[in-house]
């Protein structure tokens, strides 16, 4: 993967502020919209489930390329180098240092932050309907309204 394809398919910082700002929204309730978001809450997971599989699916691909490319280092290194290694550990550091692979995994790295962003979110999410519902009975004890 190049790095041009690298940077178009991992999601950019200012996309992930995005993500992070329609969660938000996603997520904020108040005694107005708190029933039409809770009538909601399955369409908003089914949203953020989507999401959260296309972003799965890339983390998995940088995985597998991760897995590639270690190989071709491996390979390298071990048996075409100009340099012996004496061991695996020593194959292995040279490997972490690879310019190719250092931005591999970074972007891996980044690209596993999103997903686990998500799959918390989609924990938050599923819980929604569970917290508007609770947020009705305080609101109905504390001021006395009736829906």
């Amino acid at each position: 993967m190049t790095p041009e394809e690298l940077n178009k398919f991992v999601m950019s910082a200012e996309d992930f502020a995005r993500l992070k700002e329609r969660a938000k929204r996603d997520l904020e309730y108040d005694w107005d919209t708190a029933a039409e978001k809770c009538r909601r809450v399955s369409s908003i997971y089914q949203d953020w489930l989507d999401v959260y599989n296309r972003e799965s699916a890339k983390f998995i691909v940088l995985d597998i390329e991760k897995d590639k490319l270690y190989g071709k280092l491996y390979k390298e290194y071990r048996f075409e180098s100009n340099l012996k290694f004496d061991s695996n550990k020593e194959i292995e550091s040279q490997i972490k240092c690879d310019p190719e692979w250092v931005k591999l995994s970074a972007a891996s790295s980044k690209q596993k932050l999103v997903v686990d962003y998500l799959q918390d979110t989609l924990g938050n999410i599923n819980r929604l309907s569970f917290s508007i519902k609770n947020f009705i009975e305080i609101m109905k004890v504390r001021g006395g309204f009736g829906l």
